[in-house]
């Protein structure tokens, strides 16, 4: 069984069989065999009163990760819901855009495009994440590549340059100037982590729970 929440919380298996989690960060016990409450109040005056999900998995071990992770990016990216009036659905098609996707075709199930925006004139900030972890034991959990100049729909990808997570200097510039710790094997993995991009596809490769970030040179598709 595998347990996914909506939010972070504490959680422990105090016996076999039993999971316990706290869903409020304070509890105020009133006696033997009495309820317990939360002893914070709102605006109100009154207590706080939580309301959250969880979503129980049921299934071997080795695809439960299949299950809560792309359910955990489901829950934490769900659209917002908004209301306007309309007499009918075709006057509501005709004044707004029901249906876009800024890519030709769906990326590999274990990619996800955590960042597209507009950055500078003709340039676009990207984040490809990888969801997975080699320790998921699945064929979800291995290495990737990605074509950057055959997913997006609306521009042509030039050149690309790979940024650090914040996009705010060149990796190779903050590889650099990073510091080198005593473990040998830490930093082997940093550089082995093929920071590389085929210039000549602008192919590049993920590796589980890797995160790069890239500035894209483009041509936007006028017509």
């Amino acid at each position: 069984m595998t347990v996914l929440n909506d939010r972070t919380q504490g959680g422990s298996s105090l016996s076999d069989g039993a999971l316990e989690f706290m869903i409020h960060r304070r509890l105020l016990h009133h006696g033997a065999g009495a309820s317990i409450t939360t002893n914070e109040v709102g605006s109100d005056g009154k207590g706080l009163i939580v309301r959250g999900k969880h979503y129980l998995f049921f299934g071997p071990t080795s695809q439960s990760a299949q299950l809560y992770r792309k359910q955990s990016e489901s829950v934490l990216m769900a659209p917002i819901v908004s209301f306007e009036k309309y007499n009918t659905r075709q006057e509501y098609e005709s004044k707004r855009v029901t249906t876009y996707s800024s890519l030709t075709h769906s990326l590999p199930e274990s990619v996800h495009l955590l960042t597209l925006e507009n950055w500078r004139p003709n340039q676009v900030l990207i984040r490809l994440e990888h969801m997975f972890e080699t320790s998921d034991n699945n064929a979800l959990s291995k290495g990737v590549d990605i074509k950057l100049n055959d997913i997006f729909n609306g521009f042509k990808v030039l050149d690309a340059q790979e940024m650090n997570l914040v996009a705010n200097d060149l990796l190779s510039k903050s590889q650099s100037q990073q510091l080198k710790w005593n473990s040998h094997h830490m930093y082997a993995n940093v550089s082995a982590n093929a920071r590389d991009r085929r210039a000549a596809d602008l192919t590049v490769h993920l590796t589980p729970q890797q995160i790069r970030t890239f500035v894209l040179t483009v041509e936007h598709n006028l017509h």
